[in-house]
């Protein structure tokens, strides 16, 4: 895709066309659940894997921020036949709130984990995105919201099965974003303002568990199936 992308004049950009086009195929029911009232992920991840190829630059973010906007109300729109019924809900303070659609994204964790759609642009490093909405909004990169509002930085750092590791046990590894896109945007987070000391979802810190997860990689050599996971 980036060979077709250099072999014509600016400013083509072929990922940006292609989120474009996924983002008006999301009106079509069948590529966002099924008959369990699920979101399709493979969809959503393919969308925003294609946004995170998108070039960084003034003109790209200026159209690269809509679209995504427009994907996110278009997910959510869709999403309330599927949330309506299958109950992604979380009780905060004692008052029951609809979860962002986001947060379905760790099925086994439902109710005790929330996530926002900036946390997964961080999580699929989408620079140009985050750039636009740190200009726009610079307390952004303040810590999460809530004790289970997984925070921005967090997002970034840790990523998600299949995400993060291309090695991982995960139909989600063809959407893998590479080490080094993933250090550039959590150095671009910090120099934003996030702190590595900020608390994750379950209380422990985030530069606390980097040095966890670095020690247990040092520890335990790779197997080769995918046991070391959610590297950052």
């Amino acid at each position: 895709m980036g060979a077709i992308s250099s072999s014509v004049e600016e400013p083509f950009d072929s990922y940006l066309l292609l989120l474009k086009a996924e983002t008006i195929r999301i009106t079509d029911k069948p590529y966002l659940g099924n008959e369990k009232l699920e979101l399709r992920w493979a969809f959503i991840n393919r969308s925003l894997w294609y946004a995170a190829h998108v070039r960084d630059t003034a003109e790209s973010r200026t159209k690269l921020t809509p679209i995504l906007n427009m994907f996110n109300n278009g997910i959510d729109k869709a999403a309330e036949r599927y949330v309506g019924i299958s109950g992604w809900y979380s009780q905060v303070q004692g008052t029951q709130i609809r979860l962002h659609w986001s947060s379905c994204q760790r099925h086994d964790s439902l109710g005790n984990f929330e996530n926002t759609f900036l946390g997964l642009t961080a999580q699929f490093c989408i620079i140009p995105y985050l750039r636009e909405r740190t200009v726009s909004n610079p307390n952004v990169m303040k810590p999460r919201a809530s004790k289970t509002c997984s925070s921005v930085l967090e997002n970034a750092v840790f990523g998600y099965l299949g995400v993060t590791d291309p090695d991982g046990n995960s139909e989600d590894r063809e959407f893998h974003i590479s080490r080094k896109k993933r250090l550039e945007t959590i150095a671009f987070l910090l120099e934003r303002g996030a702190s590595p000391k900020q608390e994750m979802v379950g209380g422990r810190l985030i530069i606390d568990e980097v040095r966890t997860r670095k020690a247990t990689e040092r520890d335990q050599p790779r197997t080769g199936t995918g046991q070391r996971l959610n590297r950052c």
